[in-house]
């Protein structure tokens, strides 16, 4: 396999009806230069204390924001019309390249950049006639194109890693911290996936239910202390940046105990110290799902679900909690809850329950899989208030364009 890639690598693909519809293979097209401006630089200066005709660089800083990414493709006039000759919206563009095989086969790749939201600014139409003879060339369209952002996506190797010391049992969640820090005054560099947490079923006697890394997961260490009882496992793990240099942890606890009602911890320190928390007044209610039955946007912006169709909300890193619903959307146990931004969410649940919210408060059911009724929705990922995923217990993954319509 070669190390590089040459300009004849290269496969466009254009998805006119936008995301998660079926992409066409815009054969014989040339794509210009692809640039994005990442925003503007400013130098903070001084003047030299030893000679005043001389200043000196102390830092450097993002002068403005980062501008719309711009190219252009150009494709012969032919007798059948063109994909670009007939998008007016916004479209994911695709630009695959191929090593070996078919370039006209979508999969085929082995790197790729996703052209987000790219818009057609400009048509021109050049060499539709001419006047004599020895000026023929090939009738030409070229599309100037502006574009959102666009993204480098690779090939991943599948791999495993394995916490030393929990062989045999369950890992019901995982959780990376969300923030990132460029070396400079507040200290080393910190990368999005570099503090993650797992959390466990629960087993007596057990040093600990959560575990934790430093290194984006090439080692696992447990946790001083328990959040809860050895026997507890814990169903729900969200991370926050709560300081300039720090994060906190949330975990919820993911088994029926009949005389407290639900319940978190938090901890600020890895694990070494836990702070409980009930979470409303209903004893015997746990967070039953696996995976994200907590989520949390930032510390002000933390959701819960749990069994009996209620959800919880906390803007306090977790301190306090207030119900959002009680069980009146719905009574069936919640498993997991996803947001795209503060306002748009998703909660799903056994017997095919799917419920939304587009405030961030109140709460609606949406008409979910026909095909999935008594299932359980174990999963879910929000785009959009209309444009979400949902996983069940069948195996079955859906997706729905408009709000569950369809």
């Amino acid at each position: 396999m070669s190390d590089s890639y040459m300009a004849g690598n290269g496969a466009i693909w254009v998805q006119p009806d936008g995301p998660n519809t079926q992409p066409y293979y815009l054969g014989c097209h040339t794509l210009g230069e692809l640039s994005r401006g990442n925003g503007g630089a400013n130098l903070v200066s001084l003047r030299n204390a030893n000679n005043r005709n001389k200043w000196d660089s102390l830092d450097i800083y993002r002068g403005s924001n980062p501008s719309v990414a711009t190219t252009s493709i150009d494709f012969i006039v032919r007798k059948d019309v063109d994909w670009l000759e007939v998008i007016n919206c916004p479209v994911p563009v695709y630009v695959n390249l191929v090593e070996c095989g078919r370039k006209d086969v979508f999969d085929n790749w082995s790197r790729s950049f996703i052209l987000d939201k790219t818009l057609i600014t400009t048509e021109t139409v050049t060499d539709l006639s001419t006047l004599t003879p020895d000026e023929q060339n090939r009738s030409m369209q070229s599309v100037e194109l502006a574009v959102k952002t666009f993204h480098r996506i690779f090939q991943l190797i599948s791999d495993k890693q394995r916490v030393v010391g929990v062989a045999g049992r369950t890992a019901l969640s995982v959780s990376f911290a969300g923030y990132t820090k460029c070396f400079g005054s507040c200290g080393n560099v910190h990368s999005n996936n570099q503090d993650g947490y797992i959390g466990l079923d629960g087993l007596i006697g057990s040093a600990s239910n959560v575990y934790y890394t430093d290194d984006g997961g090439t080692i696992w260490y447990p946790t001083t202390s328990n959040p809860f009882q050895t026997s507890e496992g814990v169903s729900g793990v969200a991370v926050v940046q709560s300081s300039p240099d720090g994060h906190t942890v949330i975990v919820a606890r993911g088994a029926f105990d009949g005389l407290n009602p639900m319940e978190i911890a938090y901890s600020s320190d890895r694990g070494t110290t836990w702070t409980n928390v009930n979470v409303g007044f209903i004893n015997g209610q746990y967070a039953i799902g696996r995976g994200n039955p907590i989520f949390a946007i930032n510390n002000e912006n933390i959701w819960l679900v749990t069994t009996g169709g209620h959800i919880y909300f906390s803007d306090d890193v977790g301190l306090t909690w207030t119900a959002q619903e009680n069980g009146t959307v719905t009574a069936e146990n919640l498993h997991a809850i996803h947001f795209s931004n503060d306002q748009v969410g998703v909660a799903v649940g056994e017997q095919n329950i799917v419920i939304r919210t587009v405030d961030g408060t109140n709460w609606e059911l949406v008409a979910a899989p026909a095909l999935e009724a008594g299932n359980t929705a174990q999963a879910v990922h929000v785009f959009t208030k209309d444009r979400f995923w949902v996983g069940y217990d069948s195996g079955n993954l859906w997706f729905t364009n408009d709000g569950g319509v369809s």
